[in-house]
């Protein structure tokens, strides 16, 4: 019995002990660590025309349905994360053509000292391409008011008028690079991201190239060829952190690169004809990543010989490309048609009412040109309102709706930081 004792207190005491020491706090050594920062800089390359062909067509040669022919300016994203394309074309016209937003207007017009013209940039709907959803889906089908058709707005003082689209292309897959020294980019076009590159020295085999791609991005030519001239070459992206195998490296014989923060203007790489340049040079087709949109135009009988020496001189093409996340794209995404977004007009003037969509605390001033007559918008011509949504509103008196019946009316609204809204408007009788 008192052997039994011994042991149960022997397992009793042990327990306590355990016990006690599961509740005593043990200091370790302790310490600080710096995490490795970096920043992603996506390498974008949106492929577009090196030039584009507009053409005055008042007898539409070859082009039926648009006295303005032009070739298809198409969009392909190539880039490593989605993108938005803010294209501006502005347009060089004669101080006599009056622009209305129309393609009827423009037909229908009987003034001779001021012809009117219809112009637009139109969005194709699809890669066929169709440019209207009716039953003539070609340029011909286009009346002027679809979303797709953006017509160029009032002419400024020095007679241009710009038309701004926005189009969202996904991202591509399984990019592909070049590197490349400026002789070689002229047929690539400034929608491409050009980066410099660094050769890294002292890189003899795998192992050191792994220890290079440690923190950074790194990009090799694994046959070690350099471009030169009008020649460019192949070089595969190692990513952060990678290891670089047998099958991305030659010893002695491969050159690896680091790349530059961000990218070079074109001009200047284009001018380059010793540093080198990485950019995306291909990729797999992926769904949503094209986009294309082309002009049309109408113009009015009341004058005959339009031409593009005194009517319409010239339009320049402006795009802006601007990367955005996966998520950015998905929230627009539904509300695309061929990688177009259709924006809603800021200015709308329907059934006697002027609608700004702007908040109230932002507005200045306004005014409304009717044919050659421009007057304020105050309290002889109507009153101030607004909607239910905020949005701040002009309804006009019944003399004022009367008069804009029938007449193409710009309508003119200042904001408190200095910038203008303005809009056309052909008002039907």
């Amino acid at each position: 019995m008192q052997r039994k004792w011994k042991k149960a207190t022997s397992a009793t005491v042990a327990g306590a002990i355990i016990a006690a020491q599961a509740l005593m706090q043990v200091s370790a050594a302790g310490g600080t660590i710096n995490a490795e920062m970096s920043t992603k800089s996506p390498i974008l390359r949106v492929q577009v025309p090196t030039k584009m062909a507009v053409a005055v067509n008042e007898f539409e040669m070859g082009d039926t349905g648009s006295q303005v022919s032009s070739d298809k300016f198409d969009m392909k994203n190539l880039s490593e994360i989605p993108v938005n394309v803010k294209v501006t074309s502005t347009a060089e016209l004669g101080a006599n053509v009056a622009l209305v937003s129309t393609r009827e207007a423009a037909q229908s017009s009987t003034d001779t000292a001021k012809p009117a013209m219809w112009l637009a940039a139109v969005a194709a709907v699809n890669n066929t391409p169709e440019y209207a959803t009716g039953t003539d889906k070609t340029i011909g089908g286009v009346t002027g008011s679809e979303d797709n058709a953006t017509a160029f707005g009032a002419k400024d003082t020095n007679n241009k008028s710009k038309a701004v689209q926005s189009f969202y292309l996904q991202a591509a897959t399984a990019a592909q690079y070049k590197a490349a020294i400026g002789d070689a980019t002229g047929d690539i076009g400034a929608g491409a991201d050009f980066y410099a590159l660094t050769e890294i020295s002292g890189l003899t085999d795998a192992a050191s190239a792994t220890a290079a791609a440690a923190d950074k991005d790194i990009y090799v030519i694994k046959d070690g060829t350099a471009p030169s001239g009008t020649t460019a070459v192949a070089i595969a992206k190692i990513d952060a952190g990678a290891t670089v195998g047998a099958g991305d490296w030659t010893d002695n014989t491969s050159k690896a690169y680091s790349v530059a923060a961000a990218p070079t203007a074109f001009a200047t790489v284009a001018a380059d004809s010793s540093g080198i340049y990485l950019y995306v040079d291909s990729a797999t087709t992926a769904t949503g990543d094209a986009a294309s949109f082309r002009y049309a135009g109408a113009l009015s009988t009341a004058k005959s010989g339009w031409s593009s020496t005194d009517d319409l001189k010239g339009i320049e093409i402006k795009y802006d490309i601007t990367g955005i996340s996966a998520t950015a794209y998905g929230d627009v995404e539904d509300d695309l048609t061929y990688g177009f977004k259709a924006e809603n007009s800021a200015l709308t003037l329907e059934n006697g009412v002027l609608t700004a969509k702007i908040a109230v605390a932002d507005f200045a001033s306004g005014s409304l040109k009717i044919g050659d007559t421009t007057a304020e918008l105050g309290s002889k011509a109507g009153a101030w309102g607004t909607t239910d949504d905020g949005d701040v509103t002009f309804t006009f008196n019944a003399t004022w709706a009367d008069a804009m019946k029938g007449k193409t009316c710009i309508a003119t609204i200042n904001l408190k930081d200095g910038s203008t809204l303005t809009a056309t408007f052909d008002v039907p009788n």
